[in-house]
């Protein structure tokens, strides 16, 4: 149950760095490659990984909020009756009925990659740009 309750925290995360990390794993592996160069198959595959985190991220958080709601079952008959509610239950399945994000990922999921990578891309490739020449102007200077 634990492990369940962090889960959309550490999918956040990767959300977060997915992008990052794909146009990193893209140059690297990609640069020997036909599609040597092609920025759009690097920023599709991450737009399609970062959407499928997100919706993950989702289901996850849904899975959370149930279990957390079938927690106040206190004699596990699937139903939760006078005797188990409390202001605890009714502040969590408010929360949960509240939370409209989980039902409409699917949606603003392709928002939220799209949106995600264009920020990626625009910090990412200068600062690729700036580590190359400062790497190779390193490796120079050790030469000589």
């Amino acid at each position: 149950m634990q492990m369940l309750q962090m889960l959309p925290n550490l999918m956040s995360i990767l959300i977060l760095t997915s992008p990052f990390v794909i146009f990193g794993l893209g140059g690297l592996f990609w640069k020997n490659s036909p599609l040597k160069g092609s920025t759009l198959w690097i920023l599709t595959v991450s737009v399609v990984v970062t959407y499928g985190l997100y919706v993950g991220h989702a289901i996850a958080a849904q899975k959370a909020a149930d279990v957390k709601l079938q927690s106040f079952d206190l004699n596990h008959d699937g139903t939760i009756s006078n005797n188990e509610e409390t202001p605890a239950y009714y502040d969590t399945l408010t929360r949960w009925s509240q939370d409209t994000g989980r039902s409409l990922a699917l949606y603003f999921g392709w928002f939220v990659a799209i949106t995600l990578n264009s920020v990626a891309l625009v910090f990412y490739w200068p600062a690729v740009s700036i580590v190359r020449a400062v790497w190779s102007r390193m490796a120079r200077e050790c030469r000589s």
